[in-house]
Order: structure tokens, then sequence, then C-alpha cells
């Protein structure tokens, strides 16, 4: 079972490989699943289901695949060579409350040594390649697009102090004007961060719930799946609704055997979003409406690094001028492969820029045929191909 949830994304270029479209439906609601892991059965390459449930996966002559998510365990499936685009039903799992008490710990304890332990597992020095993109939404039309393949090296110096350098060999970028966006120091309103990366620090953002200040404000729960072949527990950390502060509420999905992370999900409370602050940005206001972080961790080969990021933040910009905007940014960064050899990656493709957007030189190659291992929803889709009309390699 472990094994089968940590299966994920380091995706070679298969040759002569299937591609299966599919789609991943609660088999009880029929709602789209989100944020699965699929893969083929004897191979490490996979991917993720976007938000509508979909997914696009080379298969490599496989006839199975293996669908992986915490709130439906593993799921196999036959794959039907004669379609290639298929719909897969997921039955969810019943999540029961755990007895904490024969463990002797408060679910607090269980959190902290699960933070601290991840933290030290973190494979160091290494270096990680990447696919990464972000989408920026102006009053609910795309208005920015990027992507990129993106390498990180990642070495921790102990004390908290991490050295990171980020190259980005190839990348593309779109925009449709907008006047009011010229007069925005993006560096300043965007949480989009392309040097935060896949950065071992985003485990000890759960620190923010366990400090004694903040401690008080959160109700603690954990759970875990009604299966034969469960071996992770979920704490959920839940404000309080007394509190009149904008504040998170989290799931970490932690492995009963390792002791590791496996999943952490952040988000503003529904109701603790209306007291969130303005602040004051140099010429103009802004305030954050929503921000959600996902985090996928791999352990393989000996290997512990964070897999996956999903971050998706809204904030509303305004002055007493004519700015009057909200922005919603989103990215996914999905680590396709640990480098052995990084002699291959060159100074002049040294990037230190927080946003990849700003990084406007010319495509190399179409990089995202075999790098874009998430499926973009239909309106994502569309703006790409809009970009790779005008933007085909040699014509920028």
């Amino acid at each position: 079972m472990k094994k089968a949830l940590l299966i994920f994304v380091f995706i070679p270029c298969l040759v002569n490989a299937q591609l299966l479209k599919g789609v991943l439906l609660d088999k009880s609601s029929s709602e789209p699943i989100p944020f699965a892991t699929i893969g083929t059965i004897g191979s490490t390459s996979g991917t993720v289901s976007n938000i509508n449930g979909e997914f696009l996966l080379e298969t490599a002559g496989s006839d199975s695949i293996i669908v992986s998510h915490l709130n439906y365990g593993v799921n196999y499936f036959k794959i039907d060579l004669n379609n290639t685009t298929q719909t897969y039903r997921l039955t969810p799992l019943v999540i029961t409350l755990a007895e904490v008490t024969i463990t002797g710990k408060t679910i607090q304890q269980i959190l902290n040594e699960a933070v601290l332990k991840s933290e030290q597992a973190v494979t160091s020095p290494i270096y990680l390649k990447s696919y990464y993109r972000e989408f920026v939404k102006t009053n609910n039309n795309y208005t920015k697009f990027s992507d990129g393949i993106v390498n990180y090296y990642l070495e921790n110096k102990g004390k908290g102090n991490l050295k990171t350098k980020v190259w980005v060999t190839d990348s593309r970028a779109v925009e449709l004007y907008d006047e009011k966006e010229e007069k925005i120091d993006w560096d300043l309103t965007s949480p989009l961060d392309i040097q935060d990366g896949p950065k071992p620090s985003l485990i000890s953002s759960i620190g923010k719930f366990l400090n004694e200040e903040e401690q008080g404000k959160y109700d603690f729960k954990i759970s875990s799946p009604d299966s034969k072949d469960k071996n992770w527990t979920v704490i959920s950390v839940l404000p309080k609704k007394e509190i009149e502060e904008m504040l998170f509420e989290a799931t970490i999905a932690i492995d009963d055997e390792t002791g590791l992370i496996l999943q952490l999900d952040y988000h503003i409370s529904d109701y603790h979003k209306q007291f969130a602050k303005e602040a004051n940005l140099l010429i103009i206001k802004a305030k954050l409406l929503h921000s959600w972080i996902r985090i996928h961790f791999n352990e393989s080969n000996g290997n512990y690094n964070i897999a996956y990021v999903y971050r998706d933040a809204s904030m509303k910009v305004w002055n007493k001028s004519n700015i009057n905007t909200e922005f919603r940014f989103t990215s996914d960064l999905i680590v396709t492969d640990i480098l052995p050899n990084p002699n291959s990656l060159l100074k002049e493709d040294l990037y230190s820029g927080k946003s990849l957007y700003k990084r406007k030189t010319p495509t190399k190659t179409e990089f995202w045929i075999n790098s874009n291992a998430i499926k973009l929803t239909e309106d994502q889709q569309q703006i790409v191909d809009g970009l790779m009309k005008a933007n085909a390699p040699g014509k920028q």
C-alpha cells in the first residue's frame, strides 16, 4: 500500500508509448477527483489528475494503471487498448476517528514529530528537474501564462539555512495586454515565486499551527481510513470559530511506518477569510481573498523530497485612481527527475527572478509535449493553444 501511494512522477521520455486519456470520478457523487496519482505497474512514471479529474498518461505498453488517493486508497484498472479515452469511478474510503490515547501522545506531539522527522529526512544536496507553469487571471479572464523546464539545486546548510540555485533551461510566455496591469509591481503583489519551488522549508510552514501563541486558536483531530490496507494517518487542524482572525485550516497525511509526511494541504478557512486585513503596497492596497497550497512528497530509492506543489491564491488590488481589480494566481510544479549529473546545466540558464513570466527569452524546443505531466483544463488549453500558434520556436 505504501509503495503504491508513493508512486510519483519521475517521467522518462517514452518511445512508442500509448497515450491514455482518462477522468476520475467519485463512484457515489460522480464528482471529479483532483490530485490523484496515476501510474502503471512496474514503472516509476506517472501523473496527477487536474481539478476536473482529468489526466494524460503514457502507458508504455502496460495493460493496467494504478490510481492512488488518500481518500480513495489504491485502485487497479485494466486498460482498454481499444479505447484510449476512459472514465474510472473510485469508491471513497470510510474515514474513522483514531484512538489517540493508545499512542500516549497528543495530536500536536504526533504532528510536531512528523514535521521534525520529515525535515531531517529530506535528501540534501540534490538536483531536481521539474516542469513548472503559472497562470494569472484578471477579473476572471486569463491575462498571463508561462511554463518551462526548471532545475533546482537544494542544499541544507543547517539551522534553517538552505542554499538554492535555479536554472530555467527552456520556457515560454504569453500576455493579454492590460493597461492597468502595467502600473502594478508584480514582484510585490504576486504570491507565486519560482525560487520557492520544491523547497523543504514548505514543511516548516506547519509550524504556524504548533507554536504556543497560535496553538490555542485551533482544534486538532486525527483520523484514518477504515481499510485493511490502511497505513497512514490524517491530522486535521481546524481554526476555532470564536477567533476573529484570518486563519488557515489544514490536513496533513503521515505515513504510519516511516513517520514521514506524505501530503500537506492548507487553505484559508472559509469563515475566517472575512477577517483578512488590507496591506499597503506602495501606490496600491491589497487584500488576500483566498489562498490554497497542496504539497505531495515522494520517497523512493533512498530519496525523500517534495514531488508536487500546487498554489492557488486570489487578491483584490485597488487605489484611489483607476485600479480596482481582482487577480487570481495559480501554479503547478511537478518534479520529473533527479539529476545524477548536473554538468549539463549552463551558467546562462541561471535564473534569480520571482516570476517565470518575466523570463521572456526565445523558446528553444517544444518542451511541453514530453514534460506537461498534468492535463490542462479546457480554458487553460485555449490560452496555451493561442500561445503555441503565435510563439512557435524561432518566431519569437
